[in-house]
């Protein structure tokens, strides 16, 4: 796996670098790092040749140290480490850079960790979310009970779609290893919390769609992985699909919530499909966003 890691020195991105560490992992993984900087317009005149010369610099003494921590964060792993820098608006080199060469995850960190940056995301993180031909893996640090390390523990949201399927497919195709716990979700809208009066005509038909949506998702879990303990499945419904996802990834600790892109067109390209966007912001956990390289826009 060829993974691109947006660093830019700060607490968030070195988070990111932490976690892919705990990447539970067989194979080599490629590492390519990639540190941007850019010079702001309105600093660019006539006179600013000197300050843009020592600006450089600064930037080229932060990649060094950027270089520095990664691989002391990183030593001792079956990883295979790149380090590039790039001036320029970083949400955009690093999706560029990711299509032209070729990656198949960008890994990120979230920006910030308030309620207002929850909202918002940050526009670096915004825009590779979005934006990105590949798979977008967004790094939020995830509470711990103890300071012991855990096995990694992925929720991956089903629910049926072409894009959740690419997401099983994503994980089926990564050699993980076996140390890891394996959550297989599907959350359905809970539709009497709308239209009460549907209820009694709906009870069998709703009964029938569980156990037949429950059998879906046990024979999708044997196409996952080999671990240990083996996948579960879970089957629920709510009142607001991407809360429910938080909420049983929040329940069960897990590290990751991995699922589809919603769409692939142009326009929901751009607005990531409200279920996905949705988790991407309000998620305490780590969110893996899966997304086929080439797809058509």
């Amino acid at each position: 796996m060829k993974v691109l890691l947006a660093s830019d020195g700060s607490e968030q991105a070195e988070q990111a670098t932490r976690f892919l560490r705990r990447f539970p992992h067989i194979e080599n993984l490629e590492i390519t790092v990639l540190n941007c900087f850019a010079i702001p317009a309105y600093a660019i005149n006539e006179t600013s040749a000197d300050w843009i010369v020592e600006f450089r610099e600064i930037a080229d003494s932060g990649a060094k140290d950027i270089q520095t921590k990664t691989k002391e964060i990183l030593k001792d792993t079956n990883v295979q480490l790149n380090f590039v820098t790039k001036e320029g608006h970083a949400g955009y080199e690093a999706v560029d850079f990711a299509k032209k060469n070729g990656f198949d995850l960008i890994v990120l960190g979230a920006t910030g960790h308030s309620m207002l940056s929850r909202i918002l995301l940050g526009s670096v993180s915004d825009y590779v979310a979005t934006h990105a031909h590949c798979s977008v893996l967004i790094v939020r640090q995830a509470k711990e009970a103890d300071g012991r390390p855990k096995n990694m523990n992925v929720a991956i949201a089903y629910d049926g779609s072409r894009q959740s399927k690419a997401a099983v497919d994503e994980f089926s195709r990564f050699n993980w290893g076996a140390k890891m716990e394996i959550h297989l979700i599907h959350s359905a809208l809970n539709l009497y919390a709308y239209r009460e009066r549907l209820k009694p005509a709906s009870e069998a038909d709703s009964h029938h769609r569980q156990s037949t949506t429950l059998e879906q998702l046990k024979l999708v879990a044997k196409q996952l992985p080999f671990t240990d303990p083996d996948p579960q499945v879970h089957l629920f419904e709510a009142d607001h699909i991407g809360q429910s996802i938080i909420d049983f990834a929040s329940r069960s600790n897990s590290d990751i919530v991995m699922m589809g892109d919603t769409g692939l067109s142009a326009v929901d390209r751009m607005l990531l499909g409200s279920t996905s966007r949705f988790v991407l912001r309000h998620a305490p956990m780590s969110v893996w966003i899966a997304r086929h390289r080439g797809s058509k826009t």
